[in-house]
């Protein structure tokens, strides 16, 4: 476990992978919640006259703007960034997938072994891309 990347790892011949890891969520502080770091969506908290739907098109504009940031980041050879849903939905990311990597074809990307998403569920890896672009 390191900063920048995440996750080193090395596997029994020395090859190795290192992970950058970020989250994503539906909405703004969905991931502090989601660490146990914020309580704001304790039912207690809830208020009927602020509440504010979300949907799978406001989860994927999270996405990208977390995907934009990281993008722009390197983190060295060898490295993945895999991108966990924090929402409290487990949204159809497969109906999404073609458009998130539309909207980053045009960036470089720094990650040599592929940007890949994870399910809330985490039982789903969907691919948004390898090093050659999107798949």
């Amino acid at each position: 476990m390191s900063d920048n990347p995440d996750v080193q790892c090395r596997n029994e011949t020395g090859d190795e992978l290192n992970l950058e890891i970020t989250l994503t969520e539906d909405a703004p502080m969905d991931i502090q919640a989601a660490l146990g770091r914020s309580n704001h969506l304790d039912i207690g908290n809830f208020d009927p006259n602020t509440f504010v739907a979300t949907c799978s098109a406001d989860a994927v504009k999270m996405l990208l703007i977390r995907l934009e940031k990281k993008l722009q980041k390197r983190y060295g050879a060898n490295t993945a960034l895999v991108i966990r849903s924090a929402s409290g939905v487990d949204w159809d990311w497969d109906v999404h997938i073609d458009d998130i990597r539309h909207n980053i074809e045009t960036h470089e990307n720094p990650f040599d072994r592929g940007i890949w998403l994870l399910n809330r569920q985490m039982d789903q890896l969907f691919c948004i891309s390898t090093a050659q672009g999107a798949v």
